[in-house]
């Protein structure tokens, strides 16, 4: 073949290969960029990614899996700024799959503190994603302060209406307090697009919803009481308490207004026990306690004793009676024994009393002597 007929079959030799070639390469970039479109959320979370070279990437980054691809993002997007933590849990707390939370956690234990130090809630909500964060404080802050948490807390998180105004809110179990174990939330209120801190509702003892009332119920041991949400705020309008001011102690209309003149259950007392302590009813019994805030129960107060002789006879015995004893009677620790009895065998009955510690073998007795005037200590 000439020299210049194999240099032409060279030339268009060399030019078939290169067009081949760059086929190839087409082909080779067009199916690497499908994969990178199919496979969004790794584009997000791969760390060789321009956008994302200032993303601290270690075995402490938490990749979401929601099967929502914009929830995910948006999660994975709000949680992995180089923080160091630990996901404590993450999952859906509602039925219906519309709030998702990821719990965080201390990423060392600190003594006399919860490892659980605070929450993210993501809300799937009229097409948008609202986000809320929940901080704890420190168990060495003080009771009163916000969202402080008790004993006994798994965080257990609810999303529900507590308002009744359509809109589900986000509660958190706060834990149990004293012996009673009286159980506290927190409550972050949606309105206007925002779910806003409400202090209040950690006020509320032992809540529940009363779907058929539209309000919150709320009880501490023999105590009830109701809620409503009205202009932007939780308003008491039910106090088992304020029924009590006036007992219906008689059926003797007269004496029932007496023993309510005398016996004044004012805030921070309530009634404890009353009724006739001889079968004859000569004798009735009204004892009242009264709320002790540091041990988070009640203390015996006072008993008021009124005896039907010739004219009405009035006793007040407060607690305790001897002041070299105990400071206080806790309801719990000591048994107070009343009884009607005639004492010095003289045809008249007289006032015993008995306090007794519980779990021990102490047992003090007070005599009250009744005479024309009425009853004196002996």
């Amino acid at each position: 073949m000439p020299k210049t007929g194999k240099l032409i079959f060279a030339l268009m030799l060399t030019m078939y290969i290169i067009l081949f070639a760059g086929c190839g390469i087409i082909q080779s970039v067009k199916d690497s960029t499908e994969v990178v479109e199919i496979s969004a959320n790794a584009i997000n979370l791969n760390c060789e990614n321009e956008e994302l070279k200032e993303t601290e990437c270690d075995e402490k980054n938490f990749v979401s899996e929601t099967g929502d691809n914009v929830l995910d993002t948006e999660i994975n997007r709000t949680l992995d700024k180089g923080e160091k933590y630990d996901v404590d849990f993450s999952d859906w707390i509602d039925d219906s799959k519309e709030c998702y939370r990821v719990g965080i956690r201390r990423d060392k234990e600190i003594e006399d503190e919860y490892l659980h130090l605070k929450d993210y809630f993501f809300v799937r909500k009229d097409g948008k994603i609202k986000k809320l964060k929940v901080e704890y404080p420190s168990k060495k802050n003080s009771f009163d302060s916000d969202r402080y948490v008790f004993g006994m807390c798994d965080f257990e998180a609810k999303y529900e209406d507590v308002t009744f105004d359509g809109n589900k809110d986000i509660v958190i179990f706060l834990g149990q307090q004293g012996a009673a174990g009286t159980k506290y939330y927190c409550a972050y209120i949606y309105n206007d697009g925002e779910f806003r801190y409400n202090k209040f509702f950690e006020s509320i003892p032992n809540p529940r919803i009363d779907k058929e009332s539209q309000c919150i119920e709320g009880s501490f041991k023999y105590q009830n009481y109701k809620y409503k949400y009205i202009s932007g705020g939780f308003v008491k309008i039910f106090d088992s308490r304020d029924d009590l001011r006036t007992f219906q102690y008689v059926d003797d209309k007269d004496l029932n207004i007496l023993m309510n003149d005398i016996v004044k259950i004012e805030d921070g007392l309530d009634l404890e026990s009353s009724g006739w302590m001889d079968e004859k009813q000569k004798c009735y019994r009204i004892s009242v306690k009264k709320s002790n805030k540091e041990k988070d129960g009640y203390v015996h107060y006072k008993d008021y004793f009124f005896v039907s002789k010739n004219d009405l006879k009035f006793l007040d015995i407060e607690y305790p009676i001897d002041s070299t004893e105990a400071e206080e009677y806790p309801c719990d620790e000591v048994i107070i024994d009343r009884k009607y009895v005639d004492l010095n065998a003289d045809g008249e009955k007289d006032i015993l009393i008995s306090v007794n510690e519980k779990d021990k073998n102490v047992k003090n007795e007070y005599k009250y002597i009744y005479n024309e005037s009425g009853f004196v200590k002996e």
